[in-house]
C-alpha cells in the first residue's frame, strides 16, 4: 500500500549514461486488481521533470477498482503516463494533473477501446494525448 504520500522536486539523475524513467511513482507491469495486491491512492506529486505517475491501464471491467485512482500531478512534464496494460479494452480512473505540459498521455498499443472515468486536468499545456490502437514502434 502507498497511500497519503507528498512527493516534490522529482529531478533527472545527471549520472545516468542511458534514458531513464523520472517519475514520482512507476508502475512497471500490468496489474491485476481482483488479485494483486497493490494500492496506490490519495498521493501528491508537486513538480517532476518528467512524469507525476507512469502506470498501466486495467481490463474494462476492472475500472471501478482500479488501484491507481485519486492521485494527483501538479507542475510536471507529463501528469501521468499510461502505456503498460494489456487487453482489447483498458480503463483508468480518478486521475488529476493540473499546471503540467501535457496532463496525461495515452498508448494502449493494439486496444481498441479505452475508458476514462473520473479524470479531472486544469490548467495543462494540453489535456489529454492519446494514440488507440497504435503498435508499440
Amino acid at each position: 500500500m502507498f497511500t497519503n504520500n507528498l512527493m516534490i522536486g522529482v529531478t533527472k539523475r545527471p549520472t545516468m549514461v542511458f534514458k531513464d524513467l523520472i517519475a514520482c511513482f512507476a508502475s512497471y507491469k500490468s496489474v491485476n486488481p481482483t488479485i494483486d495486491m497493490i494500492t496506490v491512492t490519495n498521493n501528491m506529486c508537486q513538480g517532476s521533470e518528467g512524469n507525476g505517475y507512469a502506470v498501466p491501464h486495467v481490463d474494462c471491467n476492472d475500472i471501478d477498482i482500479y488501484p491507481f485512482a485519486g492521485n494527483t500531478a501538479g507542475s510536471c512534464e507529463i501528469g501521468w503516463i499510461f502505456a503498460r496494460g494489456v487487453g482489447s479494452c483498458l480503463a483508468a480512473k480518478g486521475v488529476y494533473a493540473y499546471a503540467s505540459i501535457i496532463g496525461q498521455i495515452h498508448n494502449p498499443v493494439s486496444t481498441v477501446t479505452v475508458k476514462f472515468k473520473n479524470f479531472i486536468m486544469a490548467d495543462n499545456g494540453r489535456g489529454l494525448t492519446i494514440r488507440i490502437g497504435g503498435t508499440s514502434a
